[in-house]
């Protein structure tokens, strides 16, 4: 069962890992999202070079990448892990509130190839959403 102090050691674990290996600096902001979808996409192009007749098994890296999106989100939008049952269920991120996020189905549809890379783009669309909440509420309170 997944605990928050868990995800961010993952995610912690992601950065350091990422950047030991490929240089890039990931410091948990909402920009560096960009640099994970770069990464992304350059590395699912390689597993497609090298992977010969059979695929790649790329999901050992569904959860570290997940955390460490989820962390971003979490720490730039105000959001919190919310751990399910039954046990071994993926946590998912509440965000505002209100706004729900599979952050785990989703990295695994990027690694899947089903959905390119857009955790950047994920981000501005959450952080417009929930402004444009609050001056909703702010003209509902006015």
């Amino acid at each position: 069962m997944w605990i928050h102090e868990d995800l961010v050691r993952l995610a912690e674990m992601f950065a350091s890992s990422v950047s030991e290996q490929s240089g890039e600096r990931l410091d948990f902001s909402p920009a560096s999202l960009a640099i994970v979808d770069s990464l992304l996409d350059q590395w699912l192009h390689l597993a497609e070079v090298y992977a010969g007749a059979e695929p790649l098994d790329l999901t050992p890296y569904v959860m570290p990448t997940a955390a460490y999106a989820g962390e971003v989100l979490r720490r730039a939008l105000g959001g919190e892990w919310i751990v399910t049952e039954p046990p071994g269920a993926p946590p998912y991120l509440v965000v505002g509130g209100k706004l729900r996020l599979d952050v785990v189905q989703m990295v695994e549809q990027i690694y899947r190839r089903s959905h390119p890379p857009s955790l950047w783009d994920l981000y501005q669309a959450m952080e417009r959403e929930l402004s444009q909440q609050s001056q909703s509420a702010n003209e509902v309170d006015t």
